[in-house]
């Protein structure tokens, strides 16, 4: 403090002229020839004199001791109430270089963290139009230097058609990515959470789009111009947690179910049963969707294969060494590879009109987007004429997650979030939660 000795110029003067006109005898007791220090050692300034002289003189203390210190000349004490400052110069009249006393001042306090909190990020999207992801940010709060998170992408749509040989398949689940990671206090995470796909309840020719995300679901539609047009259903897309443009957990979206459509199947095949059609969870593969007739003879349409370092291939389409009656009409496509970190789009294929049976389409359920995309499922469609046929579409891989090396991940189990309702999005979610 500017001119301030413990309190003031005012002080400064009276503790000066009191060292200067005490006598030589008063409080002084000579010990081996030399007087007492006039300094007593305190908790915060400690100066060492081997003697006191009548001349001697406080010219200049710069600065100010802890609060509560006691400075002594002689046998007067004085107390300050004044708070500390870094150092106090003391300069004898006796001496030609100063003495440095250095005080014992508090370090400086980094911010603390002020509550423990925790928060959810989801997004709000229905109907086979409405797939939008969040994309958000997230400022990490005042001296957190951890979070835990629960990373989770969307799941993939179900299938719930008319005409069906089973009931209804359901969506692949993402995969629930769970643990810690290292961050700073005013760090920015970029967070994008995953729209979950969706199926048909119905026969429609609309797309049913795939949720978008950190790699968007692939789509599933009908090829356009049929009468009776049956899609499968589409991927979810992904989640992820971001440093700028870097991932740094990534939850992959699920595969799409996979459909089923016959019609009039005739007397020589009554009857058939269908099986598998689940769609591919977090980087696993589509179930295949499999048609057995009572002969023994089978369609297969195997699912879309699970984004790995690379996007999942697609699904292969089998057909039947034979088939009784000669059917007039048979086609297997394979589903398709997913793309970068998208999904890939189901695959269609037409069933031709006949007489009075209007041409139909089928397609196959799309892959999950996330680090890695999924595969789509493949497709076949057969007819024996014009009032029997049978198509089935396999499911869609799901797409693969990932973690990077500063990450550490305590567990990454299923989700539960795949579609079992038609027209339904089970969007991903992100949580976030720190404690002080």
């Amino acid at each position: 403090m500017a001119g301030g000795v413990f309190g003031g110029d005012k002080m400064a003067r009276k503790t000066t002229n009191a060292a200067r006109e005490l006598p030589r005898s008063t409080g002084r007791k000579h010990v081996q020839g030399h007087a007492r220090p006039c300094f007593r050692k305190t908790r915060t300034v400690r100066a060492q004199r081997t003697s006191c002289h009548r001349d001697r003189a406080v010219d200049e203390i710069s600065t100010l001791p802890t609060q509560g210190s006691e400075f002594m000349t002689d046998n007067h004490v004085h107390r300050t109430n004044e708070p500390s400052k870094r150092r106090a110069l003391l300069v004898g009249a006796a001496w030609g270089v100063p003495v440095i006393a250095y005080a014992a001042t508090a370090p400086f306090a980094s911010a603390s963290c002020l509550s423990s909190g925790s928060r959810t990020f989801i997004p709000v999207g229905t109907g086979s139009v409405n797939n939008a992801a969040l994309e958000t940010s997230f400022v990490v709060p005042q001296g957190v230097r951890t979070l835990s998170f629960i990373v989770e992408g969307g799941g993939g749509g179900g299938f719930r058609g008319p005409n069906v040989v089973v009931g209804a398949t359901e969506g692949g689940s993402s995969t629930s990515m769970r643990g810690t990671l290292r961050v700073s206090p005013g760090q920015t995470l970029n967070l994008i959470v995953g729209q979950g796909g969706i199926g048909p309840s119905n026969v429609s020719t609309a797309t049913y789009t795939g949720g978008r995300g950190y790699g968007n679901g692939g789509s599933s539609a009908a090829t356009p111009g049929a009468s009776i047009a049956l899609p499968a259903g589409s991927g979810g897309g992904g989640s992820a947690i971001l440093s700028g443009a870097t991932a740094l957990v990534v939850s992959g979206g699920g595969g799409g179910g996979a459909s089923t459509h016959t019609h009039l199947v005739p007397s020589s095949a009554p009857n058939p049963t269908s099986s598998g059609g689940t769609g591919g969870n977090g980087a696993s593969k589509g179930a295949t969707q499999r048609i057995t007739f009572s002969s023994g003879d089978s369609d297969s349409a195997d699912g879309g294969f699970g984004g790995s370092t690379v996007g999942g291939s697609g699904g292969a389409a089998t057909l039947s060494a034979s088939a009784t009656p000669t059917p007039t009409f048979r086609q297997a496509l394979p589903g398709l590879t997913g793309t970068g970190r998208d999904g890939s789009n189901g695959v269609s294929l037409l069933l031709p009109a006949a007489g009075t049976f209007p041409a139909v389409s089928i397609a196959s359920a799309a892959g999950g987007g996330g680090y890695f995309g999924g595969g789509s499922g493949g497709v076949t469609g057969t007819r024996w004429n014009e009032r029997s046929g049978l198509t089935i579409g396999g499911a869609g891989g799901g797409a693969s997650n990932y973690a990077a090396a500063t990450v550490t991940v305590s567990s990454s189990n299923l989700a539960n979030n795949g579609g079992n309702l038609s027209d339904v999005r089970r969007p991903g979610r992100i949580v976030l939660t720190w404690t002080c």
